[in-house]
């Protein structure tokens, strides 16, 4: 998947090391979000440290912020544009297991939900005071 407002860098869901990936146009590779061991549980953690569970599926919204779907914990996740993940929606009112996301060309997000048979639909969140990935890299 292609960042917003670039097209140098991919992210990459690195899901069995429960991180997210930022690989580079000179074939850098550095984590974006997340730990290997001993990750933050709290909400809104700073996003090197935060506990992104198991994501399985990244978007990126109309407002330029990043989705992570993490089914294991019946989240999606956002990186938000102060480099802090915050939990965008959760199980019941959300998905019980996403899988999958995308955006509509109006912003609305789709997540994918096959543990209860459904698409569920969400409107276009806010826009971000001014998302960077970079920021998010130390390289703004």
């Amino acid at each position: 998947m292609v960042g917003p407002h670039t097209t140098e860098i991919v992210y990459v869901a690195d899901t069995d090391n429960r991180l997210l990936r930022a690989i580079h146009a000179d074939g850098t590779i550095t984590t974006v979000a997340g730990m290997v061991y001993g990750a933050s549980p709290e909400e809104d953690a700073p996003a090197r440290i935060a506990d992104i569970g198991r994501p399985h599926a990244l978007a990126v919204t109309a407002a330029g912020g990043l989705l992570l779907a993490d089914p294991d914990s019946s989240r999606v996740r956002e990186l938000t544009s102060d480099a802090r993940v915050r939990t965008f929606t959760v199980a019941p009112a959300g998905p019980a297991r996403p899988v999958g996301l995308t955006t509509t060309s109006d912003g609305t997000i789709l997540v994918a939900d096959p543990a209860r048979h459904l698409l569920h639909r969400f409107p276009p969140p806010a826009p971000p005071a001014r998302w960077s990935p970079r920021a998010h890299l130390g390289i703004e």
